[in-house]
């Protein structure tokens, strides 16, 4: 069980002290586009997936800053997300622009998050700064954090109609982004955005890409915070979610003995794990976790945007966090079996760009106070090697980015092209734009039967993913006659149902 309003707190506060450290922004003149870019700029690739989050601070540019940004590229880092306070003025940049550029010269990708106001307001000064990160190669920018929060908002009040104003505010900033010639990023939303998770947080209740689509934004790239908390990656279908499958001794001691369990016994261990299960559960039932992104990829198909690629701007595993009695705190055995997965997963996901790990360091590197056990760069951690880093650091620099599989021929991203069975005959349905049926395993093939026989004949196949359907798993049909009139009490066959139900 998640202590929800213990995690709400903990984001609280700290991002407390960021708006306690932002520096007021200055009065600039008005800006005027004198030209906009003509066509959308292609994606930033790179051939690493791994990312890392640097800060937590609006002012990236640290004292020893390069030296890190080395430390990332030996440990075969693709992407680097940091925030900055977004304050550009004529002929100058904002606060990170410096760091971005150090970033590019190492050939990793550079991320900017625009620090905004409740109000999620476009200004002047996000317009200079947009002109001159763009001038300088810097062009994935996002600007809203994790909407679905209500310290995201003034007076720590989340309104109602969250999801809508926040996704409309986003609009107006992605459209200035794409004028300058940038890629923006969509709002992302913190972990568990589907469920019921107390006053302090919201739950999605709507298709927020619809509106984006609607308002004609289709070249931008997904920002989710899809973080683990302390469950496998492949949480909620693992054994443990599904089935309550004990715990041995063996494992016990594996991740990291009673640290991993606070002292807790396998006795009390198991009676939690045969007590919390949840059979049959699927990620709209528990989106705590990393296949999270399974609910993007649905949201973004069912609004017509099927090739718009994702990227983690924040996400876990985060080293000492336990959030669900059932699984081990992340101790470094732990978060290097998780990252691991992580990165295979992603191999198999072309859609998936990248996933951008919480934190590379805080307080240890310049930030604001907060998170220091989350920190890769931690001096004197328990963990820490004598230069400060945590093992995972040690894990990526010993694994080379080749043996991710990025370059294997996944088929996870809902979005794959042509399908394999598709033989030009006359039964095959092309999906429509706005559901993707083919992505979800639907393929209707030439009926078996006697040349001359009555068949029945498809005609259409429509998906509606969870967020439609109130997550519910069924296959509807209907019979109909030449004249298009609904023929009752008819029996159709349909092969290979699982194929149908078990995809997201």
């Amino acid at each position: 069980m998640i202590n929800w309003n213990k995690w709400l707190e903990e984001k609280r506060l700290v991002n407390q002290e960021i708006k306690r450290t932002l520096q007021p922004a200055i009065e600039v003149p008005p800006y005027q586009m004198t030209k906009r870019a003509l066509t959308a700029p292609a994606y930033p690739t790179h051939a690493s997936k791994r990312g890392i989050h640097w800060s937590a601070s609006c002012y990236p540019v640290h004292a020893n800053y390069e030296y890190h940004l080395d430390r990332m590229v030996e440990a075969g880092i693709g992407w680097v997300k940091y925030l900055s306070d977004g304050n550009g003025r004529p002929g100058a940049g904002d606060s990170g622009l410096q760091f971005g550029i150090n970033v590019l010269s190492r050939g990793m990708v550079p991320i900017v998050r625009y620090y905004m106001d409740a109000g999620h307001k476009w200004t002047d000064a996000n317009d200079y700064a947009t002109e001159q990160n763009v001038a300088h190669g810097i062009l994935m920018i996002e600007t809203i954090n994790e909407p679905d929060l209500n310290y995201e908002w003034a007076d720590g009040k989340l309104p109602q109609d969250w999801a809508e104003r926040s996704f409309t505010n986003w609009i107006e900033h992605a459209q200035r982004i794409i004028a300058h010639g940038g890629v923006p990023l969509s709002p992302s939303l913190a972990s568990g955005f589907m469920q019921a998770r107390g006053e302090g947080a919201g739950q999605l209740m709507l298709n927020p890409f619809k509106l984006v689509k609607a308002a004609g934004v289709e070249r931008f790239v997904c920002g989710i915070h899809n973080y683990p908390l302390n469950h496998p990656i492949d949480y909620p279908y693992d054994d443990v979610n599904q089935k309550g499958t004990s715990l041995t001794q063996a494992e016990y001691e594996r991740v990291g003995g009673s640290y991993a369990w606070d002292s807790q016994s396998i006795e009390q261990i198991n009676a939690w794990r045969e007590s919390d299960k949840n059979p049959g559960d699927g990620i709209y039932d528990d989106d705590s976790c990393f296949n999270a992104v399974e609910i993007f990829i649905d949201m973004l198909n069912a609004a017509g945007l099927p090739d718009v690629p994702i990227f983690t701007t924040e996400g876990g595993p985060c080293l000492t966090d336990r959030h669900d009695r059932r699984y081990p705190r992340v101790t470094p055995v732990v978060q290097e079996d998780m990252v691991a997965d992580e990165l295979q997963a992603m191999a198999r996901n072309h859609r998936y760009m990248g996933y951008a790990w919480w934190l590379w360091g805080n307080n240890s590197v310049g930030g604001t106070g907060g998170w220091m056990t989350n920190q890769w760069y931690w001096p004197g951690g328990p963990f820490s090697d004598s230069n400060g880093f945590i093992p995972e650091f040690q894990y990526l620099k010993d694994h080379k980015v080749s043996d991710d599989g990025n370059d294997d021929d996944g088929d996870d991203d809902g979005n794959d092209g042509e399908d394999d069975n598709n033989d030009g005959g006359d039964d095959y349905v092309e999906p429509e734009t706005d559901n993707q049926a083919i992505n979800y395993g639907v393929v209707v093939d030439h009926p078996d039967v006697e040349e001359g026989k009555p068949y029945w004949k498809c005609i259409l196949v429509k998906h509606y993913p969870p967020c439609e359907n109130q997550g519910k798993h069924h296959v509807y049909m209907d019979a109909i006659d030449e004249d298009g009139n609904r023929v009752n009490g008819q029996t159709l066959l349909v092969n290979d149902i699982p194929v149908v139900i078990d995809k997201p």
